[in-house]
């Protein structure tokens, strides 16, 4: 790293900062040399991504501009109006898309935030082009929340659209940092009864689908599932998801919950890249 970079962010040079983070000569070293060396990771990354930037710029792109009539019915066929969020990103992503300029942009939003529907008008805008549009999920039951949505907002756009699913299993047990005490969810389960009582879906994350050797006190979502069936919640309608299931087993299972035959879904981090259940507002690990 340039040394004006390192006194201008006053941090530890690398070689101290290894040194420092391996063998620490106290708490306060300790701190700053791990900030020094995530520090040197995303430095190193942007100066990558300044860097193909400059490549791409210089690349000549295909020009794709917006049917306005197509996009006119897109926004007639909507039940509710975009954000003013959206009404900003959308034209912008337009601008990018009608350029000869490679587009490089990132669209961020909280969960629900609506970027889907921004997502939508870019696909609709390259098929109006003679092209294709893809969306890409990091899980199947994503993917096909993703279509499912698609297809609503496509009702009167004709568009033709498939779902193309793999194996993908994402990495379970990484996700759930906070948990709740056993002794507690006695209180858990009263209070999870009394919003289901309303109409509402709950779901119950646990960090392992199945018990784990190296953690053995931590309860699994299918030890979870075994209790809530057989004593808590006997008389309610308990499903387990997890990243192992098969494909078909997962679809049927979100399937169940959009047609209200689910009221708990015990699972795992699996769901933690925004699975839409507009009735689930409760969650507890």
């Amino acid at each position: 790293m340039p040394k004006n970079v390192e006194s201008v962010t006053d941090i530890f040079d690398l070689r101290k900062a290894v040194r420092e983070y391996h063998f620490p000569s106290s708490r306060r070293a300790f701190i700053l040399a791990r900030e020094r060396l995530a520090f040197n990771e995303l430095f190193l990354m942007q100066l990558k991504q300044l860097k193909n930037r400059g490549v791409n710029e210089h690349k000549i792109g295909k020009i794709q501009s917006p049917d306005l009539h197509s996009v006119a019915n897109f926004f007639q066929q909507l039940d509710f109006e975009l954000t003013s969020a959206q009404k900003k990103a959308w034209p912008q992503i337009a601008g990018d898309m009608e350029s000869f300029a490679i587009m490089q942009r990132l669209l961020q939003g909280d969960l629900g935030s609506g970027k889907t529907v921004v997502a939508a008008l870019a696909l609709l805008t390259a098929v109006n082009n003679d092209n294709m549009g893809l969306v890409m999920a990091p899980t199947e039951i994503l993917a096909e929340q993703h279509i499912i949505s698609l297809q609503e907002y496509n009702a009167d756009l004709e568009l033709n659209l498939k779902l193309f699913t793999g194996s993908l299993c994402p990495g379970e047990g990484t996700g759930c940092n906070s948990m709740v005490a056993e002794e507690d969810h006695d209180d858990i389960y009263e209070f999870l009864r009394s919003r289901l009582s309303l109409g509402k879906k709950a779901y119950i994350v646990c960090p392992f689908r199945e018990t784990s050797q190296k953690l053995p006190d931590l309860v699994s979502a299918a030890e979870r599932k075994e209790v809530l069936e057989d004593e808590k919640l006997s008389d309610l309608a308990v499903e387990l998801l997890h990243g192992g299931m098969k494909y078909e087993e997962k679809r049927n299972i979100m399937h169940k919950i959009r047609r209200d035959e689910i009221d708990v879904l015990v699972t795992t981090s699996v769901i933690e890249v925004g699975i839409d259940i507009e009735k689930a507002t409760f969650i507890s690990g």
